[in-house]
């Protein structure tokens, strides 16, 4: 049925005249009514009759039932999924996807065929990235609807949104696509199946549920949408594959080694992964954290408003394992990492979050919450931290630390004579101490810029700041700093005080700097990598 009339005809011509050999059978396979109709063409006479002269034995081949189409549909899907984890097949929302329309775009073998072989050559090398629900619908829909694939490609920025204020324009956003779709296809409920943002129309889905898409390579996930359609990657994407070939690693040298190829977005992603991971590998996760936490230290935050801290995602893996423990198991975990990591930032707030329903550190944070520690238990872990950073004080790192500021203001809660005394200590080099301490932050609106605050707070507790504001200027005007020295904090000392810890941005301060004579340029630094 792939041949032209005059090629079905002379194909039969072949077969009969040169082809009659002894104790030779041919067996042709044919569609009666397609050749028939062909050689009824080319003969002016009946195809069927011309057959009947040629052909000595016609055996009809039924159609295939709906029961045997299917066994034989899922036999292929089966033997591409068997050796799938559970947990990476998601068998409801699968079911969501077959029942909504994915199933119809099969009407014959050839069409199972042609898809099971493109499935199969893509699988294969990209298994490690591909969430098998997204792949299988997605390739269905490019075998069968390319139209609808490119309004899928074109609105990427729409489907990988998750979270919005679920206002009118979200909505005419995912009504004009809609539109779109419905010109081309009638599947679009397959598409609220592997798109969330869809399903809910608009609305705002959690972060864990965010962590556990992106950790099961979803394509509603922006680092993942284009990998579905070029196979390319980032260079700071991490697979599923190396995740988990970090939980299970034995050798302290090789998992040394796999962390430090990371750069400060691929450990970002590291962390999500692992939290999406935990339900179902928390006793392995739980092992290797206090190695993760303490080479956190080495990178650096993103600036982004859609990825959160490495801090609220560790915390949140501890807090995860923490509710399938009991509450002495915990806390004896928790004690043991206070006494040996040396990451205290990363200490610092895992105390923070759980002393937040103690109203411990900050009033008003137990509002609605559960107290699990007692005050006596937070107080402990505390002095635990206060008294390892005493002794980092004494060191010279402790003026090369950028998380200073950070260990300050932590003392100044219940400890505020410490930071006198080793304020005291070294005098000498108050300047570098003050230099280095910058409140930073990240804003976002038409475009993209860094904070900065002078950590007023805790200075004015500690010294005189107007006594020392004329030398320091003095100090900035006559640019006598050595080359790499701190001076950020400086100039916010000695800038007006903004009501309500308002923030600056660089370019008010390098117009400050301009202003007055001061020779030095600040600068954004943005951490995509």
């Amino acid at each position: 049925d792939r041949l032209n009339n005059k090629e079905i005809k002379l194909l039969f011509q072949l077969i009969k005249a040169v082809c009659n050999f002894p104790n030779i059978t041919y067996v042709l396979a044919y569609d009666k009514d397609i050749v028939a109709n062909a050689l009824s063409n080319e003969q002016m006479s009946d195809g069927s009759k011309y057959l009947e002269k040629i052909i000595q034995l016609s055996i009809n081949v039924p159609d295939s039932n709906e029961e045997d189409f299917q066994s034989y549909f899922f036999s292929k899907l089966n033997f591409l999924i068997k050796e799938l984890p559970q947990d990476e097949f998601d068998s409801n929302r699968w079911g969501y996807i077959f029942r909504n329309g994915y199933y119809s775009y099969f009407n014959n073998l050839r069409d199972v065929n042609r898809y099971i072989n493109a499935v199969t050559f893509k699988y294969s090398s990209y298994k490690n990235v591909l969430n098998m629900v997204d792949f299988l619908t997605l390739e269905a829909i490019s075998l069968f609807e390319p139209k609808l694939l490119n309004v899928i490609k074109e609105n990427k920025a729409l489907l990988c949104k998750s979270y919005s204020a679920n206002s009118a324009e979200d909505k005419s956003s995912i009504d004009n696509f809609y539109s779109q779709c419905k010109e081309v296809s009638n599947k679009y409920e397959i598409l609220k199946y592997i798109f969330p943002y869809l399903n809910n129309n608009g609305a705002y889905y959690d972060n864990e549920h965010y962590t556990q898409y992106k950790s099961h390579g979803r394509i509603c996930v922006e680092e993942h949408f284009d990998f579905y359609f070029s196979g390319q990657l980032t260079k700071s994407y991490i697979s599923k594959e190396f995740v988990k070939s970090l939980i299970y690693e034995e050798s302290e040298q090789v998992f040394e080694e796999k962390i430090k190829s990371l750069n400060n977005k691929s450990f970002a992603l590291l962390l999500q992964y692992l939290y999406g991971f935990m339900k179902d590998n928390n006793d392995k996760i739980i092992k290797i954290m206090p190695k993760v936490i303490e080479y956190s230290k080495n990178y650096k935050e993103l600036t982004n408003f859609k990825v959160f801290s490495n801090s609220i995602y560790i915390y949140g893996i501890l807090e995860l394992w923490f509710k399938q423990q009991n509450k002495k198991v915990y806390y004896n975990w928790i004690e043991n990492l206070f006494k040996k990591s040396n990451n205290f930032y990363m200490l610092i707030q895992i105390l923070y979050d759980m002393a937040s329903a103690n109203d411990f550190y900050y009033k008003n944070q137990s509002l609605n919450k559960e107290k699990y520690f007692t005050d006596e238990e937070i107080l402990y872990l505390h002095n635990l931290i206060v008294n390892r950073l005493e002794k980092y004080f004494k060191t010279e790192s402790m003026l090369k630390d950028d998380k200073l500021v950070n260990y300050l203001r932590f003392l100044c809660f219940k400890n505020v004579d410490i930071v006198k005394k080793w304020i005291k200590n070294n005098n000498n080099k108050l300047y570098t101490i003050l230099g280095l301490c910058v409140y930073k932050g990240y804003g976002e609106s038409q475009r993209r810029f860094i904070t900065y605050r002078f950590p007023f707070d805790i200075f004015e507790q500690i010294i005189d700041l107007d006594k020392i504001k004329p030398e320091v200027m003095k100090y900035l005007k006559n640019n006598i700093w050595e080359e790499n020295s701190p001076v950020l904090g400086l100039l916010l000392l000695t800038m007006p005080k903004r009501p309500n810890d308002e923030y600056y941005e660089s370019f008010e301060i390098n117009k400050y700097c301009q202003e007055n004579g001061i020779t030095y340029n600040c600068e954004d630094e943005f951490i995509d990598e």
